[in-house]
């Protein structure tokens, strides 16, 4: 029950103490059919009921016995249970003992059938009675002469053919019983603690399998955010290196800039397939998955970002290296006719030369 001390223990708290009235309520009740209960305003559990019992020597051959329990929601369900079965062994037992109700019997292969011997006929139906032997209390082993007629029609006849057990022998059947019913208070105790056990770890369990769905979820996510992000880097890459031919062809001082740049591009790709090793490492911690994963997406982010930013500049360069071009070549178109006129100078010249 440690889990009740949570932020949801009050809820809990007041649940366990509703399911210890059900549950009391249901036990009391099935003691006898006609136990009547209810809840006060301080929730207590007022619990009445009367159990009939055969008589020996009375008209009507029973005899009704009345229980009253009062019970709070403090009160241990264990013990009570306990209490309330020990309450009624005494209380069947003492009956016992004065031959007001029959006892419970166990069959003995020795001890069985009529009576046919001594003369011990049931006093209200004359017929031969039945060899029982008695468990029940410190009765228990007693061989005793009982009606045989059926239940329903049994007067409740009871004649003991043993004495009673000595103190010793009784005190030693009380505490034998004793721990019969204790056993019994055990196994219900820890039937009770594993169906709480069970209930919060299949809740565990549902919240496990939840988490790992979604676990999994993000980690297809991310792995296919991390695909797209390997398509996109081989495709700057491959625009960088015709860029940097292009530089080499036009400008011999861009070299140094450029060969900086690839640098920083390689060690971009470095922290890429540092992040990537970190990715397929996420298997063996997936508890702190969803953590890592919002730093890792951060991280992307801001890289994707500097990407953006530094494929914009590269693209202003090389505006910038094709305006150049151009301008190149507008100043080579001009040498070359600047050349040919030369040319055509120097053909008059020759010409004038050879008059």
């Amino acid at each position: 029950m440690g889990a009740a001390h949570c932020s949801h223990g009050r809820p809990l708290l007041l649940a366990w103490r509703r399911l210890h009235h059900i549950f009391l309520a249901a036990i009391l009740f099935l003691l006898h059919h006609d136990a009547v209960w209810e809840i006060d305003l301080r929730q207590r559990i007022h619990v009445d009921w009367e159990v009939p019992v055969p008589l020996h020597g009375v008209e009507d051959g029973s005899q009704q016995l009345h229980f009253r329990l009062v019970v709070g929601e403090d009160d241990d369900l264990i013990h009570l249970v306990r209490f309330v079965r020990r309450l009624v062994l005494i209380i069947f037992t003492g009956l016992v003992v004065r031959g007001l109700v029959v006892p419970f019997s166990v069959e003995d292969p020795d001890y069985q059938g009529l009576e046919l011997e001594t003369m011990s006929p049931c006093e209200k139906h004359g017929k031969a009675s039945e060899r029982l032997v008695a468990f029940e209390g410190t009765d228990t082993g007693r061989r005793f002469l009982a009606c045989a007629e059926p239940e329903g029609q049994n007067c409740g006849f009871v004649e003991w053919v043993d004495h009673q057990w000595p103190p010793t022998m009784q005190n030693a059947l009380l505490k034998l019983w004793a721990m019969v019913e204790d056993s019994k208070s055990a196994r219900v105790n820890d039937n009770l603690e594993s169906s709480f056990t069970i209930h919060h770890l299949t809740e565990e369990k549902n919240k496990l399998e939840a988490n790992y769905d979604k676990l999994v979820q993000d980690v297809h996510e991310l792995m296919s955010f991390q695909e797209d992000r390997v398509v996109d880097f081989r495709y700057l890459q491959d625009n960088l290196t015709y860029q940097q031919q292009c530089r080499s062809e036009l400008l011999a001082d861009m070299k140094a800039q450029m060969a900086k740049k690839d640098a920083e591009f390689e060690k971009l790709k470095q922290n890429y397939e540092v992040l990537l090793n970190l990715t397929r490492a996420q298997a063996t911690v997936i508890q702190n998955l969803k953590l890592k994963h919002i730093k890792d997406k951060q991280l992307f982010s801001e890289d994707k970002m500097n990407l953006e930013l530094k494929n914009a500049e590269l693209t202003k360069s090389e505006e910038k290296l094709t305006q150049e071009k151009l301008e190149l070549k507008l100043q080579i178109a001009e040498l070359m006719k600047a050349e040919e006129k030369l040319k055509e100078k120097i053909k008059g010249i020759q010409a004038i030369l050879e008059k």
